[in-house]
């Protein structure tokens, strides 16, 4: 998958305004309630959230609890597809992560094909550099998809 960066940095206050909320005066090319309906529908809660599992070998579940979660994943990739917001689950592994003047990837990864492999400063390093180098709809991509994950997960989460 071919991400587009932009090539000058936000700075940090610019950066972090797309974090708490999605601004709708930035999407031009839909009206502001239709953008409105557009978030309620893509970050609504998937049909099955996602719960705390236990790990013990004994538990009688193990193997249902797993294919719930398979389906789960697959139900929020479907949906992510769906709405288009898939690109933020593409890690970016930036050239220099400390720098806010380099908006170069040495590679990129799926995150759903390679969870297992990444680590948690990795996809903030990612999330990082989509907040100062991203195109605008990345970072809405970032705030939608936080939101469909908080409220598609147990509270107990």
């Amino acid at each position: 998958m071919d991400i587009t960066l932009r090539n000058v940095a936000r700075d940090n206050k610019s950066a972090e305004r797309w974090h708490t909320e999605v601004q709708k005066t930035e999407c031009t090319y839909i009206g502001s309630s239709d953008l409105a309906k557009l978030v309620l529908r893509a970050t609504a809660p998937l049909m099955s959230k996602f719960v705390p599992l236990t790990l013990s070998m004994e538990d009688e579940n193990q193997l249902e609890n797993a294919y719930n979660v398979s389906l789960s994943l697959d139900e929020l990739k479907t949906k992510l597809m769906h709405f288009d917001m898939l690109n933020v689950f593409t890690i970016l592994f930036p050239t220099d992560p400390k720098s806010s003047k380099d908006n170069s990837v040495t590679k990129t990864i799926s995150l759903f094909d390679n969870f297992s492999s990444v680590i948690v400063e990795e996809v903030c390093a990612s999330n990082c550099h989509f907040r100062h180098y991203g195109e605008d709809y990345h970072l809405q991509n970032l705030d939608w998809t936080l939101q469909l994950l908080l409220r598609s997960c147990d509270d107990e989460l």
